[in-house]
């Protein structure tokens, strides 16, 4: 399969001296899917990915950008104890995205004394859209060689079950990011451009572009990672307005 690959990376004039499998985590019964990286110099790792993802279905890979090599050895890991890509798909379905987000909103405010108007705020008129992804600010310390991943997956959305990615700390579990991702591919056409050790990172062809809209989307980026707010825009407006014809949306879970 990694020779296939290599052929037609190689034919669209891509260095596959790199492109090598993310580990050797294939069971006897063949849950995990291969996952080939290939290393890039960090400024390249963005251009790149934007290459390959409109060359997905000729490649059979969708492209992603995994981070530097210690994200790798946390990925590594991630895949010891892990179920198969089809297990978290077929968990995927079963998800109900809106009741998702409004369990979680719910439990956001299970003490009194903490109501939505404590993280609501002012607007916000002179944020700026997030229109350009660097990925040195997505680190203290951004090393000079990133690795971009290529997973089995034929749809965006379903990257994190084949990674796999979540699941620690207060991250959705994969099925659940597959099913949220494939909500917001539906309404703001967004793709997975990138899955770091704890960061995950969204293109979003269609942002939003109303207030109340926004609103409501800053609602569902808080019950899927709080820390957008409590330890990002501080406030919910503040996201809200900051959403609003962004073309990039950053998550992370420490």
């Amino acid at each position: 399969m990694i020779d296939q690959l290599k052929l037609k990376l190689a034919s669209h004039g891509i260095d596959t001296s790199t492109l090598t499998p993310l580990d050797e985590i294939i069971s006897e019964n063949n849950k995990h899917a291969p996952i080939y990286t290939l290393s890039v110099d960090l400024d390249n790792a963005v251009p790149l990915w934007q290459q390959l993802r409109v060359l997905r279905d000729e490649f059979g890979y969708s492209p992603v950008i995994l981070g530097d090599e210690k994200s790798l050895v946390r990925h590594r890991q991630g895949r010891e104890n892990a179920e198969s890509p089809t297990t978290y798909l077929e968990d995927a379905r079963k998800c109900d995205t809106p009741s998702w987000f409004q369990e979680q909103w719910e439990g956001l405010f299970d003490d009194d004394s903490f109501t939505e108007d404590d993280i609501r705020g002012d607007w916000d008129t002179e944020v700026k859209p997030y229109t350009k992804l660097n990925l040195s600010h997505l680190h203290l310390n951004p090393m000079p060689i990133q690795y971009i991943g290529f997973l089995a997956a034929t749809v965006n959305a379903d990257l994190p079950a084949y990674l796999p990615f979540g699941g620690w700390n207060a991250c959705p579990t994969p099925d659940e990011h597959v099913s949220i991702q494939h909500y917001w591919h539906t309404l703001y056409q967004t793709e997975i451009v990138a899955m770091l050790s704890d960061t995950l990172v969204c293109y979003v062809g269609n942002p939003v572009k109303e207030r109340e809209a926004a609103l409501t989307l800053a609602r569902q980026h808080m019950d899927y990672c709080e820390d957008r707010v409590t330890q990002g825009m501080g406030t919910l407006d503040a996201l809200a307005s900051a959403l609003i014809n962004s073309s990039y949306w950053t998550f992370w879970w420490d």
